[in-house]
């Protein structure tokens, strides 16, 4: 019986640091790859992350080890990671190179659809050992956006100007993540049609495209109230935030949008970060577009 135990005792000792060894140390370079790790409940593997990730909660404890400019190489390579999750166009190509060159593994993250974001996250789950949990997000994430879909594919187009900076004025063109989205929800980006996917315009080209609605990504500081998918579609900027973003728009009142008052502000994490919340982010960007176009029927 004592032999039993004492053999059962080494067993344990042997067996228990393979299964801690089995799961990957991973470093994430990017915010939208240490929210998708969260999300695949691997939170706890993440050694390392970037600055601005701020998502959940539990990512804000973790070190951050550069940001999409300058990575910390001598710390990352201090940590052994197994896995360093890249994004393609937000880190440095030639530290990435230098990681590489050592042997460590990079997943590089680029998606530039919803379909691309399902596969990365399959992807991702498969070099960290999450299948299980990846199935039950992929599906539930692919069925939200296939609902919205068909809830406002029958429904009257808004025509929309995107504003990503207002001094200099700068929009969306061609990038496909933001247009698919404004597609999901009935809304045409009176810009898509340029060749860049951020370019700079003038108020002039607005006002000859007329758009029936400007959106506003901004992102609340943490003294205001944070948009959820219960706030109502169509919210009125803080004032500061107003003088700052719309002030400039007053002027342009033969604009369709700015002459009803049709600006309204939309959370950037949830729309410009590729991962599961995205569908909080079309709930809100659908509800804005649908009040527009509910407006301007009556």
């Amino acid at each position: 019986m004592i032999l039993k135990s004492l053999l059962f005792s080494i067993c344990l000792l042997v067996i228990l640091p393979l299964q801690a060894q089995s799961k990957p140390r991973i470093i994430s370079l990017a915010p939208h790859l240490a929210e998708i790790v969260f999300a695949l409940d691997a939170g706890e593997q993440l050694v390392a992350t970037s600055e601005h990730t701020d998502f959940p909660e539990a990512a804000k404890s973790i070190r951050t080890i550069g940001n999409s400019h300058s990575l910390s190489l001598e710390t990352i390579i201090g940590l052994e990671p197994d896995i360093v999750l890249a994004w393609r166009t937000g880190n440095p190509e030639l530290q990435l190179q230098r990681l590489a060159d050592l042997g460590i593994t990079i997943f590089y993250s680029n998606p530039a659809s919803i379909t691309d974001l399902l596969e990365e996250i399959s992807d991702i789950a498969n070099l960290i050992g999450a299948k299980q949990t990846a199935q039950q997000v992929i599906k539930q994430l692919a069925q939200d956006v296939e609902r919205l879909r068909q809830q406002y594919a029958a429904r009257k187009p808004v025509n929309v100007f995107y504003q990503i900076w207002h001094q200099p004025l700068r929009t969306v063109g061609n990038d496909p993540w933001l247009n698919e989205l404004l597609a999901t929800c009935g809304g045409q980006n009176i810009f898509r049609n340029l060749a860049q996917s951020f370019p700079l315009v003038g108020y002039e080209a607005v006002l000859h495209k007329n758009p029936d609605a400007i959106l506003i990504p901004y992102k609340e500081t943490p003294s205001k109230r944070t948009p959820s998918k219960e706030t109502p579609s169509k919210e009125t900027l803080s004032n500061e935030k107003q003088s700052q973003e719309t002030n400039h728009w007053q002027q342009w009142h033969q604009i369709d949008a700015v002459k009803k008052g049709h600006i309204s502000q939309l959370n950037p994490d949830w729309l410009h970060r590729f991962t599961p919340r995205i569908i909080q982010g079309l709930e809100q960007l659908c509800k804005t577009l649908d009040a527009v176009r509910e407006a301007n029927e009556h």
